[in-house]
Parts: C-alpha cells; structure tokens; sequence
C-alpha cells in the first residue's frame, strides 16, 4: 500500500490529486471523519482554537485547510474508485483533547515535571537544528521533522503526554486499524494522512509492505 503524507495547510490539493492518479490505487483512505468529511465539502470550517490557527495559517499560503484531503477526494473520484474516512470522530477527539488540557496544565505535579523536563528538550532541539534551505519557515520544519520525526515525537511526549495521546497516539491505534480491515478486501490502497502521522502509522502497519510518500517529496514534485 501507498503512504502518503501531507500537509493541512499548504497548497498542495493538485499534487496530491495527481499522486493518487498516476498510483492508480483501489482504494484511497483519508484521514477524515463523517463530521469533518461533510464541512470540507461545504467549505464550512469549526471555530475552536486548532482550526482557527490552521485556517490563518493555510491563508499564508493561499488555500484552505483540509486541501489535501480534497486533492485525494478527487483523485479518488477521477479513477471512479471508493474513498474511506478513516479518522476517529472529531466529537471524540475534541472530548479527549479537554481531558488532555485538564492532565497537562491543571495538576501542579505535572507542570513542575513540565518546567523540568523543557529545558532538555529545548537544547535537544538546538543540537539537531540546521540552518533554513527555503523561504517558507513552515516548509523547513517540515523537513527538519522528516529528518529525524521520532526526535520530535518523543519530544512531544515528554513535554505534554495526554496530548500526544490523544492527538496521534489512540488517533494513529484508530486509524491503523481501518486501514488493516480495508486491506482485507482491497489489495492496491493508497492511504492520505498528515505528515506526522506517518511514523506512528508506519509502527502500526509493520507487517504490511509500505511504500512512503512524504511531504517533502510532495512539496517539490
């Protein structure tokens, strides 16, 4: 199966519709749900925090979040093949990401071990750090995550662990098993995920032979 990581906010709709099209999959997996599968198509976005942010910054680069996902919707539809929401419902995710909140920043013992823990992660940080190679600061952190992504990964879970939790950890379990019940009646699929998904998938689909697309590769195709 094809791997193909993207990026919600930069505008990419097209590569990623070509992607799918010269891979000629049977099948294309997004990692959307019911919920956020009907407001792209309405192009009606949430007012929480998270989508506010990723809408200003998809302004930046001229499109609208969720273009990707868009760009494999259609990819999809060109080749007349089945398109599967695979992402856990967002009803869900937001429930969990309140309790997250609450663990992370409301008990004193877990924001003194906070304080204690960022100034390693920090230097960690600046001693794999290399100087930018383009004119788009989010596209060289992109390439910086994909150099090492475990780095930032496990960064991640030592600063705030409920949240790498239920952002791509029970998120990654989710998605990973519909993509191994999709395998069982589709040979060829092509699977459209965020670029920071695909280490943890990756993980979770050991036993599947996997063929990467990353975003880096996207963004200069």
């Amino acid at each position: 199966m094809k791997l193909i990581g993207t990026g919600h906010i930069f505008d990419i709709r097209e590569k990623v519709r070509k992607l799918i099209e010269e891979e000629r999959p049977q099948a294309v997996c997004v990692e959307l749900d019911e919920e956020r599968y009907r407001d792209l198509l309405r192009r009606t976005f949430p007012a929480d925090p998270l989508a506010l942010l990723q809408a200003l910054l998809a302004a930046l680069h001229g499109t609208v979040p969720g273009n990707d996902m868009l760009g494999a919707v259609e990819g999809a539809r060109s080749l007349n093949i089945p398109v599967f929401l695979i992402d856990r419902p967002i009803g869900e995710t937001k429930e969990r990401l309140i309790r997250a909140f609450a663990c992370e920043f409301l008990n004193p013992l877990e924001v003194l071990r906070k304080l204690l823990v960022f100034p390693l992660c920090l230097i960690s940080q600046f001693e794999m750090s290399e100087s930018p190679s383009s004119q788009d600061p989010l596209e060289d952190m992109v390439r910086e995550f994909e150099r090492d992504p475990e780095r930032y990964r496990r960064a991640l879970g030592l600063l705030f662990p409920a949240f790498k939790r239920a952002l791509l950890d029970e998120r990654e379990d989710y998605m990973a098993f519909k993509i191994k019940k999709i395998l069982e009646e589709y040979d060829r699929i092509a699977a459209v995920v965020g670029a920071g998904h695909i280490p943890g998938l990756r993980k979770r689909l050991s036993g599947i032979r996997l063929e990467i697309a990353t975003l880096s590769e996207i963004l200069d195709a």
